[in-house]
């Protein structure tokens, strides 16, 4: 019996200093998170600056994923300017897709890839100005980039391009003789038409 009972005690000691171990052991280390972050921006220049009325500018973008990781899902978009309309948009790089609008149209053009690499890309935008922009005039672009991969400082996700605009800037005028002679066959007036804009005018 008496064996019995130490058997027993030396039982409990032994759940008891199990139960110990486990109730003051430290907690598990956490599993280490791994974060994931990409350094986009985005810079936008324009040719030709300035540009006359009727013609064409031609912007490029140039993406750049500065690391340290690649950025998911990113997606680069510029709305076709105010007094332009669309021509084309062309990624030169692989593996982009591209929305944009009719040529003639307005609207947003987003060039868009699952994934991209540390290093740089560029895109091609063409709009056509509007042939009835006045001289003087400022067309104004802005190209964004967005991603689901987080910024680590934040900065550069967009640019703003502005283009100069030249155009004919017409006036007339007339002189001539105050009044015209009774039975005077012809009378004589000089019209003068003055451009005073940065660009050549035709038909006119």
């Amino acid at each position: 019996m008496l064996r019995s009972t130490r058997w027993v005690l030396s039982l409990r000691s032994a759940v008891i200093l199990v139960v110990l171990a486990v109730l003051l052991a430290p907690p598990p280390q956490a599993r280490a998170q791994v974060v994931t972050s990409a350094d986009l921006s985005v810079t936008l220049s324009d040719s030709p600056d300035p540009v006359v009325s009727g013609s064409n500018i031609t912007y490029t973008i140039t993406l750049t994923n500065g690391g340290p990781d690649p950025a998911d899902t990113v997606n680069v978009t510029m709305a076709v300017p105010a007094n332009t309309t669309f021509v084309s948009a062309t990624p030169n790089g692989v593996g982009w897709s591209t929305s944009a609008p009719a040529v003639g149209a307005t609207g947003n053009i987003v060039f868009s890839k699952p994934t991209v690499a540390v290093g740089s890309e560029t895109f091609t935008v063409v709009v056509n100005v509007n042939p009835t922009t006045l001289n003087g005039s400022t067309i104004s672009a802005t190209a964004t980039v967005a991603s689901n991969t987080p910024d680590p400082d934040g900065s550069g996700p967009s640019d703003t391009e502005t283009t100069g605009v030249i155009a004919p800037d017409l006036t007339i005028s007339k002189t001539g003789p105050a009044i015209v002679t009774a039975g005077a066959t012809t009378a004589n007036y000089t019209v003068t038409v003055t451009n005073a804009g940065g660009a050549s005018a035709s038909n006119i």
